[in-house]
């Protein structure tokens, strides 16, 4: 049971299955965790102990959820696909298959400990974030069951959910300027680079060359927005650094093809 603990704890599923090498934490923090984050701070809220560990709980509340999805995936949607990316050994499928129901309940108890802790803690409402959650679970399922049509709405609501859902507790409905920025920014060129995916039959050659073009998209957005409306120089760095690390990975991984094809 403890060799299989990251199915129940919040992000060991992710880490276990979805490795980048040594530096495992830096590109999940700079390209999940961080940018509702920084879009907080943009907004003007005042920086805070208090502030970091409601927006880590919240974070956590959704990712919680969003993990579930990637099981789902791993162990249930890969029997359907013709070349499927295998992430789970054998006897940690078989696990999921027998415990699934178990699984699924720890993680509920999760969104539950979470969503108290905020209500509680914080006095803050959670309503919102936890229909949040149940729409995000629902959008997963239907991106790891259909091929068609509705997987793409699916997919945009995911990528949707996965950036807004942690900054719903902060209430900004006054401001929703900070809602279409966030949504400029990350979640619609993720979108893009899952459409071009499935548009392109050999995409794999174009990957890494996407994922730059999708990172350099969010640089620009953010000048242009900078420009457009008086938003804070510390989104326009970090959406720089964003970029600045996309262009990094993609400058290592073809370095790193030339010198193997220069070895052969």
């Amino acid at each position: 049971m403890l060799s299989n603990s990251f199915f129940f704890l919040p992000l060991l599923y992710r880490f276990h299955t979805r490795k980048s090498g040594r530096f495992t934490v830096i590109p999940f923090l700079l390209t999940d965790f961080l940018p509702p984050l920084a879009f907080l701070v943009s907004d003007g809220i005042s920086l805070s102990a208090e502030f970091f560990i409601t927006y880590a709980i919240a974070y956590l509340a959704m990712f919680n959820c969003y993990e579930f999805g990637y099981m789902i995936n791993d162990a249930i949607t890969i029997l359907h696909e013709i070349k499927p990316t295998i992430r789970l050994t054998e006897s940690e499928r078989e696990f999921f298959y027998k415990d699934g129901i178990l699984i699924a309940g720890v993680r509920c108890f999760f969104l539950i400990i979470f969503s108290f802790a905020l209500r509680f803690l914080f006095s803050i409402s959670v309503e919102t974030m936890i229909l949040g959650c149940l729409l995000l679970l629902f959008a997963y399922c239907v991106n790891n069951h259909y091929r068609n049509g509705f997987r793409f709405i699916a997919n945009l609501l995911l990528n949707l959910s996965k950036y807004v859902i942690p900054v719903l507790p902060f209430a900004l409905w006054n401001n929703q300027f900070a809602y279409i920025l966030l949504f400029c920014m990350f979640p619609l060129p993720r979108f893009l680079c899952f459409f071009i995916k499935h548009a392109v039959k050999k995409y794999d050659k174009f990957l890494d060359f996407i994922q730059f073009f999708t990172s350099l998209i969010c640089s620009f957005l953010a000048v242009f927005l900078y420009q457009l409306r008086e938003i804070e120089s510390f989104t326009v760095i970090f959406c720089f650094c964003f970029f600045i690390y996309r262009l990094a990975v993609f400058l290592m991984h073809n370095i790193s093809n030339t010198n193997k094809e220069c070895n052969k």
